[in-house]
């Protein structure tokens, strides 16, 4: 068993329950996530299956969308609504002062991580520090904001097309700051990950609901977490040969990594390295 199943993540429970939960309906133990997602955010959570978890930093790595919503006025420890309220302010900006803002916030940026985040620092998870009451200073991290759009006033609410790696909250939080007054997120949805949308996400009530033999109809197959890989393909004559570590050489390729196909069939990931193709096989 293997493949992509993605699935719609509700409020309150983890990443990691998704992957407990999945393991108990499939009865595998290899499941993994491509991307995590806290316990207040809902939407779009890629579960990996079987020898899919190898692909699964590519999926981890594509472009994300969220849909935010924001109230302004408020700051919290945690920089979204479940923190606790650490300041305060009485200014509310106008739709035109969001819009004029948001342009600055695109294109590559740089973030501060918020305390209550799972970045290490010293070998320790920031949140375990921010649980003792402390407060430490982060190394800024460069993130990439594809696309910034105002939705909605009455609650205020934003789409965001962005790099892995980006703090929505902290995003919010920085927004808030360069109107002069504070910002604090109350939502957070994320509708994309790469391909894989929210309309076509399955939730968790409705996977408990399903036999195992129809969640895994529902699984994407692996390769397509790699479409935008290019795709090489070896002579059908190396099938039996590839499938059982033999290296390939082909000195006309480039170094780098490949989608890997023999006789119509997807293989694994390769990568060409002077002419050797190292693969890691996924069929």
């Amino acid at each position: 068993m293997q493949g992509i199943l993605v699935v719609n993540k509700r409020q309150g429970i983890t990443s990691h329950d998704c992957i407990y939960i999945l393991r108990d309906l499939l009865g595998i133990k290899k499941i993994g996530h491509s991307g995590t997602l806290d316990p207040m955010a809902t939407g779009v959570l890629p579960m990996t299956i079987g020898k899919a978890t190898r692909v699964s930093s590519f999926i981890q790595d594509s472009e994300k969308e969220y849909i935010a919503t924001i109230e302004f006025g408020i700051e919290t420890d945690t920089e979204d609504i479940t923190g606790n309220i650490i300041n305060r302010s009485d200014k509310i900006p106008t739709k035109d002062e969001i819009l004029e803002i948001l342009p600055k916030f695109t294109g590559v940026i740089e973030q501060t991580p918020p305390m209550y985040s799972a970045v290490r620092l010293g070998g320790r998870k920031l949140y375990k520090i921010a649980r003792e009451g402390k407060v430490v200073d982060r190394p800024k991290r460069k993130v990439k904001i594809y696309g910034l759009e105002l939705l909605g006033t009455n609650p205020y609410k934003v789409k965001i097309n962005c790099s892995s790696g980006t703090y929505v909250r902290t995003l919010i939080s920085d927004i808030g700051k360069s109107l002069g007054t504070l910002a604090t997120m109350t939502s957070l949805v994320r509708t994309k990950v790469g391909p894989f949308t929210v309309e076509k996400a399955i939730t968790i009530d409705d996977l408990e609901n399903m036999t195992k033999e129809e969640i895994e109809e529902k699984f994407y197959p692996t390769e397509f977490a790699l479409r935008n890989m290019p795709r090489y393909n070896v002579p059908k004559s190396f099938f039996e040969r590839l499938i059982n570590g033999v290296k390939f050489f082909d000195n006309r390729m480039e170094d780098g990594k490949y989608s890997v196909y023999c006789r119509d069939e997807f293989i694994g990931i390769g990568e060409f390295i002077d002419g050797r193709l190292k693969i890691k096989v996924l069929r």
